[in-house]
C-alpha cells in the first residue's frame, strides 16, 4: 500500500475509511443539511449588529473556496 496518505486505516472488510466516507455520502439527505445551514446563516444574519455576520475557517484549498461560494452567493 502506498504510503502517502499518512493514517489510512483499512478496516476489516479491506476498505480504507476514506473510501467508506465517500460512499457515505449518497445516503446524505442533502437538502435537510442545506436547510440546516440556510437556518443557521438566517439566524445570524437577522441578529448579527456587526459589519460582518460570518466567519468561515477555511485552509485555502478547493474544498474551502467552495465552501465560501456557498456561504456568499448561494445565502
Amino acid at each position: 500500500m502506498p504510503d502517502t496518505r499518512p493514517g489510512t486505516r483499512i478496516l476489516e472488510d479491506g476498505v480504507c475509511q476514506a473510501c467508506h466516507n465517500f460512499s457515505n455520502r449518497s445516503k446524505t439527505n442533502w437538502g435537510e443539511r442545506s436547510a440546516a445551514l440556510e437556518s443557521v446563516v438566517d439566524t445570524v444574519k437577522a441578529t448579527s449588529t456587526a459589519y460582518y455576520n460570518c466567519i468561515v475557517p477555511v485552509s485555502g484549498g478547493k474544498d474551502s473556496h467552495y465552501q465560501t461560494y456557498v456561504i456568499t452567493k448561494l445565502f
